[in-house]
């Protein structure tokens, strides 16, 4: 259904404007100052604006201190100038480090030297113990590490070191002359940007070969260094550009990703997709090769995670209308020699959707022909800047990424970006965002049937494993248990595949919904149907009886976090107050009860999407174990912890009263 508006958007996809911008935004974004950013964000919106597109530029605040949901904004950041000298031993004098000529010299928010600089002894600690243990010796000195600097930032502070210094990169031996950008300098371990009240550390850095010889001088003799630089913090903004391909209805389709990066893949060229996907759709609305869509098409580059959060609470109303995303982060490079994959990030199964079908399709008829040896690699629901697919948000989106050696150092650059690849994932996202924009009825219901087909063949799969693993455990003399788990299994897939077969019922016009719904209801009942099957294969398959339902774990009436009247988890709804990422920005160190940032916890994340306020705490406990297999009392120990906090509160099931 989608091939020829394919064909038509990649042969207007021009490669090599496609570069063009990738560089434009690369050779700004590299300083990695919130000036710079700034500056890359009035670019694109003037690419926009060239193009005819409505544009607006959003602004956040960048002081590290407003939370949005449950993220506290960064604090701005500005770097002049940084240098690093050795001064000793005299024969080894010379620079090793100069942001004028390499920007990641520095750590992102590096603290400012005196004017004039600082000159110290250099000593070595590559962990907050062997930091510890030189005691008094490392206070004003610098110390060097090989390690991840922010790891040892906290124990550098607490012992009054003049500075930092690190060599580390992610694959020295592939990179042993590229620097790596550290962009995270939170005072805690488990932290991320710096905040207003994290302390001012300067750290420069190294490559793993300077490293390599400094730590050889160390071993032999004294070696001390001059560092300058200048740089400050400071309560900001963090700039969005936004540019609308308007459409006749108030909903829109959004594309998304991550700007304010240093690298060329990572992630300029996700940026000149957004960028160009919707130049090249304009260009062809204006020149009649497509009709005016239905909805609105947004592109919208955003600061990492904390600007989706940003733009999600800043723009409520203007969410509520979107439909679907499509989130972009680096798909500039393909390389059989790396055997680098382009990571499809789907929808989380407490909000499957469409999109995750209907992009599949597209990347792979499109790399099917410009990129034959391209993989496609599907991972699990991951925290990246696709948080609107949180189903308190309840926004769709679907996310494509990839990683690989040169990810965040110095050796992203321009000459590695595939222009062929990059344009032809560029077509792709342009024709995903078209189609949904442009969507009726017919294509509503052709969407459904996509989608759960590749429900169907999911389900499949499941069974099959679930039969391996019965049988394991029948030999093991545990099939029961086994039994009872697949069918739990099957149960929670009959729920995913009910609702993928009407995630897409509200592409239907609303004056043609009411006559549609049945064919979506029939999608629905045959998802049921395949599952009741499925479970009465497995049973008949197994020869043996399911051991009994799973139980919630007992609640004791007063539970810390509960509230007096919940008898059980039956009666008691939980309603969650934030949405989108968890970091416990919100709650101060002391109320933290010894738990660390669950920043980067997907599987955690997963399981708290499932409070929606209408599950009872039994059945989010249920779905949330069957959804990541985490524990249920570790799910229960944090939803009552974030109860604890405000984070999450309750009111009583209509059963109970």
């Amino acid at each position: 259904m989608f091939h020829d508006l394919l064909k038509t958007v990649a042969e207007a996809m021009d490669a090599g404007e496609l570069m063009r911008i990738v560089e434009t935004i690369w050779r700004s974004d590299r300083e990695f100052t919130f000036h710079a950013f700034e500056r890359t964000q009035r670019k694109i919106l003037d690419m926009w604006k060239a193009a005819g597109l409505k544009t607006d530029m959003i602004e956040a605040p960048a002081d590290g201190e407003t939370i949005y949901g449950d993220l506290r904004m960064p604090i701005a950041w500005d770097c002049r100038s940084a240098r690093l000298e050795l001064l000793e031993p005299a024969e080894r004098r010379c620079v090793l480090a100069d942001r004028s000529s390499d920007p990641l010299a520095v750590v992102m928010w590096c603290g400012p030297t005196p004017p004039g600089g600082i000159e110290a002894d250099l000593v070595r600690a590559d962990d907050a113990k062997a930091l510890a243990a030189l005691g008094d010796y490392a206070r004003g000195k610098f110390v060097y590490t090989k390690n991840h600097p922010h790891a040892l930032k906290a124990a550098a502070l607490k012992a009054g070191v003049a500075g930092m210094v690190s060599s580390h990169v992610r694959y020295p031996d592939a990179t042993p002359d590229s620097r790596f950008w550290c962009n995270v300098w939170a005072d805690a371990p488990d932290g991320w940007p710096q905040r207003r009240t994290d302390g001012l550390l300067p750290c420069m850095l190294l490559t793993p070969r300077q490293g390599r010889e400094i730590e050889d001088l160390l071993t032999k003799e004294r070696v001390r260094l001059r560092m300058a630089v200048d740089s400050n913090v400071y309560a900001g903004k963090i700039y969005m550009a936004s540019g609308l391909l308007e459409g006749e209805t108030d909903e829109e389709v959004l594309i998304l990703g991550h700007a304010m990066e240093q690298g060329a893949n990572d992630n300029a060229t996700g940026c000149a997709v957004i960028v160009e996907a919707i130049r090249t759709l304009a260009r062809l609305v204006r020149d009649g090769k497509l009709p005016k869509p239905r909805r609105t098409i947004r592109g919208l580059p955003v600061n990492e995670c904390y600007g989706t959060i940003a733009f999600v609470e800043m723009r409520r109303k203007a969410v509520r209308k979107t439909v679907a995303g499509l989130n972009v982060d680096s798909v500039g490079r393909w390389a059989p020699e790396l055997n680098a994959a382009l990571r499809f990030t789907p929808n989380p199964d407490s909000l499957p959707s469409f999109t995750d079908t209907l992009l599949d399709r597209l990347l792979s008829d499109r790399l099917a022909s410009a990129a034959p040896f391209a993989k496609v690699r599907r991972t699990e629901w991951c925290a990246i800047d696709n948080f609107l697919n949180d189903p308190a948000i309840g926004v769709p989106v679907t996310a494509i990424h990839t990683s690989d050696k040169w990810w965040h150092c110095g050796s992203d650059t321009m000459e590695k970006i595939d222009p062929a690849y990059l344009a032809a994932v560029a077509a792709a996202s342009a024709a995903y965002l078209y189609f949904i924009a442009a969507a009726g009825r017919t294509e509503a219901e052709w969407l459904a049937t996509q989608a759960m087909a590749d429900w169907g063949a999911r389900l499949e799969r499941e069974i099959a494993a679930a039969m391996d693993r019965i049988a394991a455990a029948k030999s093991a003399g545990d099939g029961a248990s086994a039994l009872r788990a697949a069918l739990d299994r099957m149960d929670f897939l009959c729920w995913v595949g009910e609702k993928t077969a009407f995630s897409s019922l509200g592409l239907v016009p609303a004056t043609e919904r009411e006559a549609a719904r049945a064919f979506f209801k029939e999608l629905a009942a045959r998802a049921r149907r395949s599952s009741a099957l499925a479970r009465k294969f497995l049973e008949r398959t197994a020869g043996i009886a399911p051991a009994p339902p799973r139980e919630s774990p007992r609640i004791p009436a007063g539970a810390a976090g509960l509230p007096d009247w919940a008898a059980d988890a039956g009666c008691v709804i939980p309603v969650r107050k934030f949405a989108g990422m968890l970091t416990y920005d919100g709650i101060p160190p002391e109320r933290r009860e010894g738990k660390g940032s669950p920043i980067w916890d997907a599987k955690l994340m997963r399981a708290m999407m499932w409070i929606d306020g209408r599950r009872n705490l039994g059945e989010v406990l249920r779905m949330a174990w069957l959804d990541t297999g985490l524990p249920d009392r570790r799910i229960l120990d944090e939803i009552l912890f974030l109860a604890r906090n405000g984070m999450v509160e309750w009111k009583i099931a209509k059963s109970a009263k």
